[in-house]
């Protein structure tokens, strides 16, 4: 194995690999791709659409007469219904920073949820509207879903269909792509599931690269089965190199390689009694805490509150 592959699988198993997933990711649990789809809504609707990009074809056919969005919606997802694939199953047996995802199923919200070895929970983020403590990143991966979910009931969880949907959730992030930084500053990107035919996922490489800057963005990497020069150096301008390794193959060899632990060191505690009950407190938040406080606690004295 390559010296920079092995420190790819080495920085995933230490739980500083942030994931974004497309359609690709979704294939093996019997969904359609991207054009797949695209040509599946422009059959079921009968409008001779010329086109298998998703967005552009749901585009015309919202802008269709007679064609009610209710009823694409619906039939989106008869076509994203299914049950989580070993890919999405092996996700939660390791830890992630971050998920970021354009897919609208609930695959990997399911696979998280009835997985008994999972080491984070997943919480599903629409918005930029998400708690940002750091100490919740070891407990919890947080699933960006960019594009909506097919389950969504909210504005901002609702599927974007057309061109005007996604620049509408563009506008709604709020700066989301920043935080890829905060995620990723001593780790890796991996791009799963994408072919990057597609406008989106290379619009969203680029707001990436946009918001975060290309001299503070960490080199990712691209699982692809082949690709050609021409994507080669697209990949290399947005800081990406393409690995010829399927995401089956990818979650085998990760999973694979022993994981390296990243839990804190445990620091010292003082054990105050407040109210006869014993309560250790990390001597390291002690310390800031009586920089700014009194804590009181029963072996305290009157005398010396005042």
């Amino acid at each position: 194995m390559e010296p920079q592959v092995e420190r790819l699988f080495k920085k995933a198993r230490s739980g500083k690999a942030v994931l974004f997933l497309g359609a690709g990711a979704s294939v093996g649990a019997g969904l359609p791709g991207g054009k797949e789809l695209a040509r599946r809504v422009s059959r079921e609707f009968g409008a001779g659409i010329d086109t298998d990009d998703f967005i552009e074809a749901c585009t015309r056919l919202l802008d269709t007469p007679g064609i009610n969005r209710a009823d694409v919606e619906d039939f989106l997802r008869t076509q994203l219904d299914g049950h989580p694939s070993e890919v999405h199953n092996s996700l939660p047996l390791n830890r992630w920073r971050a998920i970021f995802t354009t897919n609208f199923d609930d695959l990997v919200e399911t696979a998280y949820r009835n997985s008994a070895s999972r080491t984070q929970r997943c919480e599903p983020v629409f918005s930029g509207n998400f708690s940002r403590r750091e100490s919740d990143y070891m407990e919890l991966v947080r699933l960006f879903k960019l594009m909506g979910c097919v389950n969504g009931q909210s504005d901002d969880s609702h599927m974007a269909l057309s061109r005007s949907d996604y620049n509408r959730k563009l506008r709604h992030r709020g700066g989301l792509f920043q935080l890829v930084y905060d995620f990723a500053k001593d780790g890796t990107i991996i791009y799963a599931g994408y072919s990057f035919d597609d406008l989106i996922a290379r619009d969203i490489i680029d707001e990436v690269m946009d918001e975060v800057g290309s001299d503070r963005l960490p080199w990712g990497w691209a699982l692809l089965p082949h690709w050609d020069e021409d994507l080669k150096q697209l990949l290399s301008q947005r800081k990406i190199l393409p690995l010829a390794m399927t995401v089956e193959q990818f979650m085998s060899d990760c999973l694979a390689t022993p994981s390296i632990s990243t839990e804190p060191e445990q620091s010292p505690a003082v054990t105050l009694t407040i109210g006869g009950i014993p309560i250790d407190i990390p001597t390291r938040d002690m310390k800031m805490y009586a920089r700014e406080f009194l804590l009181l606690h029963d072996d305290i004295g009157v005398s010396d509150i005042g």
